[in-house]
C-alpha cells in the first residue's frame, strides 16, 4: 500500500506546533476553516471543502509529541487511512513535523492529487506557525481548476 509521507521544519517551540495540529483553532489556521466537531480521543472532527471532506476520529493525542487521527467518512480512497503527526524538537528553535496518511489501497490520481496538497499543507502549517498567516482552504493553492 502507498503512504504519503512529508516532513518540515518549523521554527517554533513543539508546544506551539501541537497546538495548531491538535485544537480546532489551530487547524483551522492551516488546513480548512470550515471544522465541525471536537479534537478529544473518542471523540470525531468533520473537515469541510467546502460542503464535503473527510470525518476524522481523534485516536491520540500526545501533547506535544504525537497525533492519531483515522478517516471514518469521506470519499473510499480516504476511508480507513490513518493519519499521524510526529512532533520532534530538533535543536534549540526548530522542530520538525511529520505527516503521513497511511493505508492507501493504490496510487490512483487522487492519491497524486492528495500527496501534492498534503505538502501544500504542510508548509502552510509551517507559514501559520512561524507568521500568523496559513493558506487554509479556501485560501490555498489551487491543483485543479476546482481544487
Amino acid at each position: 500500500m502507498p503512504d504519503i509521507v512529508h516532513q518540515v521544519g518549523i521554527e517554533a517551540d513543539p508546544e506551539k506546533v501541537f497546538h495548531a495540529i491538535a485544537t480546532v483553532d489551530g487547524l483551522k489556521g492551516w488546513w480548512t476553516d470550515n471544522i465541525v466537531g471536537d479534537s478529544k480521543v473518542g471523540l470525531a472532527m468533520e473537515f469541510r471543502f467546502p460542503n464535503t471532506g473527510p470525518v476524522m476520529e481523534v485516536l491520540e493525542l500526545t501533547s506535544p509529541k504525537f497525533i492519531k487521527w483515522k478517516c471514518t467518512d469521506c470519499i473510499e480512497e480516504w476511508i480507513g487511512t490513518e493519519l499521524t503527526f510526529e512532533i520532534e524538537k530538533h535543536d534549540d528553535d526548530l522542530t520538525k513535523v511529520k505527516f503521513a496518511q497511511r493505508g492507501w489501497r493504490e496510487e490512483t490520481p487522487l492519491y497524486a492529487h492528495c500527496n501534492l496538497k498534503w505538502g501544500m499543507f504542510m508548509l502552510s502549517l509551517k507559514e501559520y506557525i512561524e507568521t500568523g498567516q496559513g493558506r487554509a482552504f479556501p485560501n490555498d493553492i489551487k491543483i485543479d481548476r476546482d481544487r
